[in-house]
C-alpha cells in the first residue's frame, strides 16, 4: 500500500473548540475507513472477518473496530449499510454493516466508549432518525436492532452540539494542559546503538550519492542495511527487530491497518507523557514494519545470475 494512503493527516478541531456534523463526516480518518471498505475487492469477506475477530478482541481493540464499522454505517447509503454484500466465501453468513455494528456494541458491555466512537455514534444516531422517517416494514428491522444496541449517552447528547473532534489519538482524559503534563526523567534507550563518528558520516555521504535504480536495487539496499544493523546492534535487538518485521509482513490487510492505527495512537500518548523509552520502542516497531515488505521484496526480486 503506498505511503500516502497509509498516512493519516492530523486535522485540528475548529478554533472555537466545537465541531459540526459536516466536520465529522468529512474528517480524513472517517473517510479513510470508508474508502478502504469501498475499495475492498470482497466487502462480504471483510465483514465476516470483522465479525469473527469481534468475538475474541479485548475491549480496547473492540472499540477501535467499532469506529471503522460505525463510519461505514454513518457514511454509506442507507441501502449499502443495511445490505449483506455477496462474498466469494460459501456457506458463511454475511452480516451487513448495520448488523455488525449492533453486534459489536452488544459485545462492548460496560466498556467506556472512546472520543472517536462517541463522535461516530453521534452520526449513526442521526442516520437512525433518517431511517425512522424514510424506511418502513421489514427493511427497518436491522436498524431497530442497532438502535436498541446504542449507548444511552449517545441519545442523551444527540440534541446538543456534536462532540469535539479529538486531536491525534488522544481521549478526553489524556488531553491535559501543557503545564500539567507530568514531566518524566529522560533516560537513554536501554538498547541504544552507538555508531563510530567518521564511519557514520562516510556511510551517510555514500547513501546520499546513490540514486534509486529500481525496486530490486532498493530492496537489495534494504537488505544491506539489515546486515549492517546486525553487525552493530546487540543480538537481542536484531532478533526482536526481525521478529516484529516478520509478524507485520505475514499479517493480512485488516490486521496491518489495525497495527498502524495502534502505533500512531500509542506514539501520540507516549510523546504527550514524555515517556521516551516507549517512544524509542515504538519507533523501532514502526521501522520493523516498514522494513519487512522491502526485505521480502529483496528475496523475491533479487536478480538471478546468468547461466
Amino acid at each position: 500500500m503506498p505511503l500516502e494512503k497509509r498516512w493519516r493527516p492530523v486535522v485540528e478541531p475548529p478554533s472555537n473548540g466545537e465541531s459540526t456534523v459536516e466536520d465529522w463526516k468529512t474528517h480524513p480518518r472517517l473517510q479513510k475507513h470508508l474508502q478502504r471498505f469501498l475499495d475492498s475487492p470482497d466487502p462480504g469477506r471483510v465483514l465476516s472477518r470483522y465479525a469473527a475477530q469481534a468475538q475474541n478482541l479485548n475491549p480496547e481493540k473492540l472499540l477501535r473496530i467499532a469506529v471503522h464499522v460505525g463510519a461505514w454505517v454513518a457514511l454509506l447509503s442507507l441501502e449499502q449499510a443495511a445490505a449483506s454484500p455477496s462474498s466469494e466465501e460459501e456457506d458463511v453468513s454475511q452480516p451487513s454493516p448495520v448488523q455488525l455494528l449492533a453486534e459489536i456494541l452488544r459485545l462492548r458491555g460496560r466498556a467506556k466508549i472512546s472520543d472517536w466512537l462517541q463522535g461516530v455514534l453521534h452520526l449513526v444516531a442521526l442516520r437512525l432518525q433518517d431511517v425512522r422517517r424514510d424506511v418502513q416494514g421489514q427493511a427497518a428491522r436491522p436498524w431497530m436492532e442497532l438502535k436498541r444496541s446504542m449507548p444511552k449517552t449517545v441519545w442523551r447528547e444527540l440534541r446538543t452540539q456534536p462532540p469535539s473532534i479529538p486531536t491525534g489519538g488522544e481521549s478526553k482524559e489524556q488531553q491535559k494542559p501543557a503545564d500539567k503534563v507530568p514531566r518524566l526523567k529522560r533516560k537513554p534507550p536501554p538498547e541504544q546503538i552507538e555508531f563510530d563518528g567518521p564511519r557514520a558520516a562516510a556511510e551517510a555521504e555514500s547513501d546520499m550519492q546513490q540514486q534509486p535504480l529500481g525496486l530490486a536495487s532498493d530492496a537489495l539496499l534494504a537488505t544491506d542495511m539489515h546486515q549492517e544493523i546486525s553487525k552493530l546492534a546487540s543480538e537481542k535487538a536484531v532478533r526482536r527487530f526481525h521478529r516484529d518485521g516478520a509478524a507485520f509482513s505475514n499479517a493480512n490487510l485488516e490486521e496491518r491497518a489495525l497495527h498502524v492505527d495502534s502505533l500512531e495512537e500509542r506514539l501520540v500518548k507516549a510523546v504527550a507523557s514524555e515517556s521516551w523509552d516507549q517512544v524509542c520502542s515504538l519507533i523501532r516497531e514502526a521501522a520493523a514494519a516498514l522494513a519487512a515488505p522491502r526485505q521480502k521484496t529483496a528475496l523475491n526480486e533479487a536478480p538471478v545470475p546468468m547461466p
